[in-house]
């Protein structure tokens, strides 16, 4: 690399572990939120009213307690998101990988009108519950929980007499992976190892996907509070074009560079060096270059853009994201890419001292 990469690169890691350093010491700090991130009353009375109305239609089916009272399907897409996230949505969680899965539920529709019943609605409620913990026991990992659910209306049957929900799973799986500290890099695949093949399992998504975590989702201010997330949605972001990040010197070197996850060659062969991305470390934890400080330059540029990506999109907090590696060979050369997928939404804190109607959360696999 040419001495003006190196230069804007170790200036990059500097503000990086400045800015990491300053995380990790306000993460040390119990803090009292402020008021208005605490979740509302009536966010919890909202939950609460809807798993009652949940419980009553479980227990016993021939209840027609709510069976006259209306809701719009919008309603009842909020009720599903805010329930279900609420309920079982380990959102603070870490887990060392992801499985994304999707059910589907039809809610009756009062005839003439765009709205349902809420007995309609929980009983909905119940079988998504019910198909989640099909998914849920089908991962085969010893350590899985449910962390959290995107909500999407999928349209109507095809007599229009009902609505058919999106419910869509995200899964945690697996205990996370902490990175040896002596470790001066690793490999560009997922799951792959260090660089010089003495760890194995551990690849530089992993490596990248635990520093941005410690930084867009820390845990929850004190042991008092839990974090719940709704209105979640997903991009799958395409950082990796190099016509639009360009490397520091705006120069193309077919090395990696670039200013985000991407590397590509004239062969379809690269070499170990290419593939290894260091971390400005060599094996005795002292600070180097002879292996670069390509992760250190990614996770800096990543950081600038999730934090524009999260405020063009309404200023959401980022829940949880996944860093998969492609391999792709069209005629000619080869490319190597990073693909990150984002799930974000609205973070909200519960104080849980105030909450004893409910144990929070509860695994997907109770059957309460």
């Amino acid at each position: 690399m040419t001495t003006k990469i190196l230069t804007t690169i170790v200036m990059v890691v500097l503000f990086s572990g400045l800015a990491l350093v300053s995380c990790k010491k306000d993460e040390a700090k119990i803090q009292t939120p402020a008021p208005d991130e605490l979740v509302s009353k009536q966010f919890l009375d909202d939950v609460h009213w809807f798993l009652n109305a949940a419980k009553v239609v479980k227990t016993n089916p021939n209840a027609k307690s709510a069976s006259t009272e209306k809701i719009t399907l919008d309603s009842a897409l909020y009720y599903f998101d805010a329930t279900l996230n609420y309920k079982y949505g380990f959102a603070s969680a870490r887990f060392n990988d992801q499985k994304i899965d999707t059910v589907l539920v039809k809610i009756r529709l009062v005839p003439g009108e765009k709205k349902v019943y809420v007995d309609d609605a929980a009983l909905a409620y119940n079988q998504v519950v019910n198909k989640l913990r099909l998914k849920y026991s089908a991962i085969d990992e010893t350590i899985k929980e449910l962390q959290g659910c995107i909500l999407e209306n999928a349209g109507k049957t095809p007599g229009n007499d009902s609505a058919v929900v999106r419910v869509i799973g995200i899964f945690g799986t697996g205990a996370p992976i902490q990175p040896n500290i002596d470790e001066y890099g690793y490999r560009w695949h997922r799951n792959s190892g260090n660089c010089d093949f003495s760890v194995m399992g551990y690849g530089a998504p992993e490596y990248m996907e635990s520093q941005l975590s410690t930084y867009f989702c820390p845990p929850p201010p004190s042991p008092f509070h839990r974090v719940v997330f709704t209105n979640l949605m997903y991009s799958c972001t395409d950082f990796y074009n190099p016509t639009d990040y360009r490397s520091p010197d705006d120069s193309l070197d077919n090395y990696c560079d670039y200013k985000i996850f991407y590397m590509i060659n004239t062969v379809c062969e690269f070499t170990d060096e290419l593939r290894c991305l260091g971390i400005c470390e060599d094996k005795n934890g002292q600070n180097t270059m002879s292996y670069g400080c390509e992760m250190n330059y990614y996770i800096g540029s990543m950081t600038e853009l999730l934090e524009q990506f999260l405020q063009d999109h309404g200023n959401k907090s980022l829940f949880t994201h996944h860093i998969e590696s492609v391999t792709r060979c069209p005629v000619g050369y080869m490319e190597l890419l990073h693909r990150i997928t984002l799930w974000y939404g609205t973070k909200k804190l519960i104080d849980i001292r105030s909450e004893e109607r409910m144990d929070y959360p509860l695994t997907i696999l109770s059957t309460d």
